[in-house]
């Protein structure tokens, strides 16, 4: 009867497991270090472009030839600390590229050999895309001739570009945010960026003009 228990509430962990993990758009695997097969979720099959799970070959070919280094390196060093990170670019069979991030954890045997590796992938594409295209508007912005800058609702710059460090007469970054915004214009110019410019952006997200 307790055995019987005892398995009923592990399936029942694994349920809530899977359900959070769907819930996510994360996939799951199962990993064993002694034949190395590997059980994967469907939705891990997806993240890789498969509509069903396939075998850890089918996996590993499907990643970019240079990640491939990457993955077996997170490997090497799970075995060691228990643990295992990394990123890696997946090509599906239409050609599109697809960044994931894996994660997992090592599980050892009484004596401290590795076991099995338990852990997820999810698909960072999006988020990698978007780092990319914050790096090219930074670089944008970095060699613009206008001032640009970051107000946050303080009155304080968080950021200001070279052009507007060298029209507001700073020598760093450093000495440009520790100055008020109220500090860098004169009194009528304040008044107006009080009354007209900063509510219309509150209201608006944008405001235009001289």
């Amino acid at each position: 009867t307790a055995q019987v228990h005892a398995m009923h509430n592990l399936e029942e962990a694994e349920e809530r497991a899977r359900l959070a993990a769907d819930a996510v758009a994360m996939g799951t695997y199962d990993l064993s270090l002694l034949n190395q097969e590997m059980v994967t979720s469907e939705r891990f099959a997806n993240i890789f472009g498969f509509e069903k799970p396939v075998s850890r070959e089918e996996y590993v070919k499907m990643l970019y030839p240079e990640d491939r280094v990457v993955r077996h390196l997170a490997h090497q060093e799970a075995i060691m600390n228990g643990v295992m990170m990394y990123e890696a670019r997946v090509v599906w069979n239409d050609h599109s590229m697809h960044w994931i991030r894996v994660e997992g954890k090592v599980l050892y045997d009484k004596a401290g050999s590795p076991l099995r590796i338990l852990g997820t992938v999810i698909d960072i594409t999006s988020e990698k895309q978007d780092k990319e295209l914050q790096k090219k508007l930074i670089t944008l912005v970095d060699h613009s001739a206008d001032l640009m800058s970051i107000l946050d609702l303080k009155g304080m710059n968080t950021y200001i570009n070279g052009a507007g460090l060298s029209l507001l007469g700073f020598k760093s970054m450093e000495e440009a945010l520790t100055v008020p915004v109220s500090d860098l214009h004169p009194a009528e110019d304040l008044d107006y960026l009080n009354k007209e410019v900063l509510p219309e952006v509150m209201q608006t997200g944008h405001s235009a003009g001289d």
